[in-house]
């Protein structure tokens, strides 16, 4: 190479680094107002019959209309959507006073449409009808969409022999035009012709083009809560057989269903740009019912719900009555890493983020933003999630459960001192967590001490209820180890072996943060005298360890499906063993008190017979008592250590309006609002180049290069 390429390479070199941009978005759109969030993963599944993740139904929200939604600001009221009202229950009951129907009649809106799309003639997106739902009904009824949701949606009359029906009807087809050899990759049975040859559903009745009746076989109210989460919403045939599992992907635009939303939502998915694995674009849908429909789900609420609404902006009134999904344009991008999506927040490339804990001691003062923060003129929504955290035992265990029989004879033939001496096991193991310690130390304050598995804003939570069996003070400790000496255990030695107590508490590992904050709960135990080995697992080896049943001790946790204390307290029904009641605790009072509000309205009660005295009576109980019936119950047995409530603190920069986070993680961001021009004045101002590492290298150019500079002109003279 010569002098003067070396010159002029190095200078290129410069110029380069001159150039540099740290914008992860060069091919940035500037049409309208973008709104820049994150995904933790790609979507894997966006059938809206069929998916149960938090991140895909964030998708779903956006491009599906259910016939009934949340409220943004009464975030636990259920408000019209698709349909015109929220159906009341109509009961019918024979003369003895048993319930032979709940009917809910539901009217649609007129003029809604999906999408346009080629599964459609010419193209167009057609008008939704009443047939739509029935669709709807009938599809997750089908064995092989395999709908998370069957066992509720069998409340609907007729739903069990439908699904019989169908998988039958299928058999047949597969027997008699495919002569058994049916491929699923390359065969394929229209559903449309497949549901309708199946016959009538009998809890769907069709009353009218835009109207249709949905009719339980028993009252069952929380089956409004499921008709908001997107499974039955406007499906269309078309799109289901257009994109039908033996089309082959022959480009990165997905030709499947499960990926492939054709809804009616007020987003649409840009099949242009969409990169699975790097980000989803949508943009408005401009034919969106909400644009000409006015309806609690398509403006802005006219009025608060609260003071904290107004005081902390997530009303305003020039957003009052307008129309909601303001933003042109929303960009996911996939980020794996929370401290990356939150450096990005932080240069204003993300317009939210979620305060990463290790990060949670720069951002957050007690439970207020820090003044550095607050200069940015960043802001926060603190909001207790409706989850519930818990560390759970095997029931069926011999050492620390209730099994109904157990395998060691000797314990079967003194039972009841068996059960007692497990029982008051589990409540010392409980006594022994410090949940508040943690809470600060691993969790950076990002929870709330939970007391039973009810959190706040879910009917049946008290401020002023105490788990007796749960970390308090040193005291506390004294308290575990005298249980420990009652189950037989002083000072926590087995008398079985002489030595410490042996259990094992399984968990899945994904980093040495997790190998620390599991150990706490090793060294709590510890502190009582017992001996609990760590059995720190890969998560699907964790996963098929306690769906397999071989776990002494795991931890787990529950995210609420819908804002009613009977989604909590199922997870603990004898019914609902192993899953989702993977502890197989088995209970009789609890089982007759939490049938007896199951399906309770709260301000309803029940009649009961119970014990009194010795004697059996009849006693009426409110759905309040009969919650605190079962609190007390899961106190007592203690099959849970009850932990924590999530904490999210959401934060998002001055640039965005009326952001309020939901307690079931929804994602609302078609009722946010943003003005891009402050955005982009804050990013020219946050990510200023450094200029004196290019000077830096310009002296080294210079260094490097004044000796052959030198020894050139010397030849040249």
């Amino acid at each position: 190479m010569t002098i003067t390429r070396k010159i002029l390479t190095l200078c290129a070199i410069f110029g380069t680094f001159m150039a540099c941009s740290n914008n992860p978005y060069p091919d940035e759109s500037t049409a309208g107002n973008v709104f820049y969030a994150y995904t933790t993963s790609p979507p894997k599944n966006l059938d809206p019959q069929h998916t149960y993740t938090m991140v895909d139904l964030g998708f779903l929200k956006l491009c599906y209309d259910p016939l009934v939604d949340y409220g943004y600001l009464d975030q636990q009221t259920l408000r019209p959507a698709l349909a015109k009202t929220v159906p009341k229950a109509k009961i019918k009951k024979d003369a003895n006073g048993k319930i032979l129907e709940v009917r809910y009649s539901f009217n649609l809106r007129e003029g809604a449409h999906y999408i346009d799309d080629d599964c459609f003639p010419e193209g167009k997106g057609r008008e939704i009808t009443a047939q739509d739902f029935e669709y709807a009904f009938k599809r997750a009824a089908d064995k092989e969409v395999n709908c998370p949701i069957f066992t509720q949606l069998a409340y609907v009359k007729g739903y069990q022999d439908y699904r019989d029906r169908v998988d039958k009807l299928r058999k047949e087809i597969i027997s008699s035009e495919f002569k058994g050899n049916f491929d699923k990759d390359e065969d394929y049975i229209p559903s449309k012709e497949l549901y309708e040859k199946a016959g009538k559903l009998e809890g769907i009745e069709i009353t009218g083009k835009y109207s249709f009746d949905m009719v339980l076989s028993k009252k069952y109210p929380q089956m409004l809560y499921w008709l908001a989460m997107r499974f039955i919403c406007a499906v269309p045939y078309e799109a289901v057989d257009y994109y039908n599992p033996t089309k082959k992907m022959n480009s990165r635009v997905p030709v499947n269903f499960n990926l492939r939303p054709v809804g009616s939502g007020p987003y649409r998915i840009l099949w242009e740009e969409f990169r699975i694995d790097q980000k989803v674009i949508m943009v408005k849908n401009e034919n969106w019912w909400g644009n000409k429909i006015k309806s609690p789900t398509t403006r802005f609420p006219d009025k608060p719900h609260s003071k904290e609404d107004e005081e902390k902006g997530y009303w305003t009134q020039k957003a009052a009555g307008k129309s909601i999904a303001q933003m042109d344009r929303i960009e996911w991008h996939v980020e794996k890493e929370s401290l990356t999506s939150f450096s990005k927040f932080m240069q204003g490339y993300f317009d939210i983020n979620f305060v990463p804990p290790q990060k949670a001691g720069e951002v957050i003062a007690g439970q207020d933003l820090s003044p550095d923060m607050k200069k940015m003129g960043i802001k926060m929504n603190r909001s207790v999630e409706m989850a519930i955290r818990y560390i759970g035992f095997n029931m069926k265990d011999d050492t620390v459960g209730a099994p109904d029989t157990f395998s060691d004879e000797s314990l079967e033939s003194e039972k009841e001192k068996s059960l007692t001496r497990n029982r008051k096991l589990r409540q010392s193991l409980s006594l022994a967590v410090d949940m508040d310690e943690y809470i600060r130390v691993h969790l950076k304050g990002l929870a709330m001490n939970a007391q039973s598995p009810l959190p706040p804003g879910v009917y049946g939570y008290t401020e002023e209820y105490q788990h007796p069996y749960k970390y308090k003070n040193t005291e506390s400790l004294d308290k575990a180890r005298k249980l420990l000496e009652e189950a037989g255990y002083k000072n926590g030695i087995d008398p079985s072996t002489g030595e410490a107590l042996k259990l094992e508490f399984t968990v899945a590992i994904r980093g040495p943060e997790d190998t620390a904050r599991f150990n706490y709960f090793i060294d709590c135990w510890k502190k009582i005298g017992l001996n609990v080995k760590l059995d720190g697992l890969e998560y699907n080896q964790f996963q098929n360890k306690v769906y397999g049943e071989s776990f002494q001790i795991f931890m787990w946790g529950w995210h609420a499906d819908y804002p009613d204390p009977e989604n909590f307290l199922f997870l603990l029904a004898s019914e609902n063993a192993p899953t989702p009641n993977k502890t197989h605790f088995s209970n009789s009072e609890y089982d007759k008190y939490f049938k007896a509000l199951e399906t309770l309205e709260n301000d309803e009660s029940a009649e009961l017979e119970v014990e009194d005295s010795g004697q059996k009576v009849t006693k009426t109980f409110t759905r309040m008592e009969l919650l605190t019936k079962c609190k007390n119950i899961i106190a007592k047995e203690s099959p849970w250590i009850i932990l924590y409530h999530d904490i999210q603190f959401l934060l998002y920069h001055s640039w965005m309006e009326n952001v309020k986070s939901h307690p079931l993680f929804t994602f609302p961001f078609h009722f946010y609002r943003l003005d891009s021009k402050p955005r982009t004045i804050a990013r020219k101002e946050w990510n200023k180049p450094l200029y004196w590492p290019a000077f830096m290298i310009l002296i080294m150019i210079a260094l490097f290069t004044y000796p052959a500079f030198k020894t050139y002109i010397k030849e040249r003279n």
